[in-house]
């Protein structure tokens, strides 16, 4: 009923890195659906700046903000004008322990705003082992070596974006899914991550300003 495929670089620092400015591109390719006439493609331009230190044995936190464009360009993108952006706080209980909180500031029609809570466990007796529990992007990871790790996680896809529809008139499509998902990933220079993923995406939807209700749509497998 409905494809998607992402060519995209997301604008935060990569491990190692403290703080600095980045930008973040991203492509999406639309086929379908039939039911909505939506547009082939859409894109995301996004400059964004990001902190993150340890400021004793017991706190580190990391702070993001971003601005970016996301439309399809065809007309005005004003409404595709963006500001995501977050604020997290760790409290390291012990050498297991992580206690985490914060705020993710998504900037989509959908879900505005996300409070981040949980927990990360790492312990010394099981080094290859660590398991985050925190809302709303739970994972769990271990360490085949140094540099490969296999991991499951959850994830809430899509986003929203400036469009035009047919007849020239402006609009919003906002779309919307969840993930659960395996992977293998590599850590390669300077932080950056590499890797293969399989998903199952459940709770597919789309939501258009001017069309109601939302477009529901069959589950999914991801790669």
């Amino acid at each position: 009923q409905f494809g998607w495929i992402d060519f995209e670089d997301t604008p935060y620092i990569g491990r190692g890195e403290q703080s600095g400015w980045s930008f973040g591109m991203g492509l999406h390719l639309l086929s379908g659906p039939n039911a909505v006439a939506l547009p082939p493609r859409l894109w995301d331009f996004v400059l964004g700046y990001q902190t993150r230190k340890t400021l004793s044995d017991r706190f580190s936190y990391d702070l993001a903000a971003t601005a970016g464009f996301y439309s399809d360009f065809e007309d005005s993108a004003r409404d595709g004008v963006r500001f995501p952006a977050h604020a997290v706080g760790i409290l390291h209980m012990n050498d297991a322990w992580d206690w985490v909180g914060g705020i993710d500031y998504l900037d989509r029609d959908d879900y505005k705003i996300l409070p981040v809570a949980g927990f990360s466990w790492h312990s010394l007796d099981f080094p290859n082992w660590t398991v985050d529990l925190v809302f709303p992007r739970p994972r769990g990871d271990f360490a085949v070596s140094s540099t490969e790790r296999l991991y499951i996680s959850g994830l809430l896809g899509g986003g929203t974006w400036d469009i035009e529809m047919p007849g020239d008139v402006n609009d919003v499509l906002t779309y919307r899914d969840f993930r659960l998902l395996f992977g293998l990933e590599q850590l390669q220079e300077k932080g950056r991550l590499s890797g293969l993923e399989l998903g199952y995406v459940y709770g597919r939807q789309i939501e258009i300003h001017s069309t109601q209700p939302g477009v529901e749509f069959d589950d999914g497998i991801l790669i």
